[in-house]
């Protein structure tokens, strides 16, 4: 991936992860899953096997099955862990380099106005009339929709 480098700039691979949240989603479902991504798409490893005989009769077979894991198979997932290594570590979710920059004064960044989830809201009201009970932290929670 060195060869990938360019001045200031992350290698190729993961300045796509960065670029293309699709791209991203799909690698990282292949880890989550613990396959190769081109496995994800569909592909299988091709099977070769090889009988000997001897006056007719078997005598062996050997079987080769391609490796799972290709070179760009691998060097995804090392762009995938590059690219988690290039976020912020405050977990903003945006790349370092931006959120860190002195050129950056703050205003670089919008704060949209909040959205309520409104399961959450039901369930930290319906908490709240059991904070007197003893080991409320025991309490197992679920939030069901009507």
């Amino acid at each position: 991936m060195a060869a990938q480098q360019e001045r200031g700039q992350p290698p190729f691979l993961i300045r796509r992860l960065t670029a293309e949240p699709g791209l991203r989603a799909r690698i990282e479902t292949a880890e989550r899953l613990g396959v190769a991504p081109r496995r994800l798409d569909g592909w299988e490893p091709a099977e070769t096997t090889v009988y000997e005989y001897d006056a007719g009769r078997l005598v062996r077979s050997v079987t080769v099955r391609e490796p799972e894991w290709s070179e760009q198979d691998r060097a995804w997932m090392a762009a995938l862990v590059g690219y988690r290594a290039s976020l912020c570590p405050c977990g903003c979710g945006h790349p370092a380099e931006q959120t860190q920059a002195h050129e950056s004064d703050g205003r670089t960044f919008v704060v949209p106005p909040p959205v309520r989830c409104r399961a959450r809201t039901a369930l930290v009201q319906a908490q709240a009339q059991y904070e007197d009970t003893p080991q409320p932290e025991a309490l197992l929670w679920s939030v069901e929709r009507r």
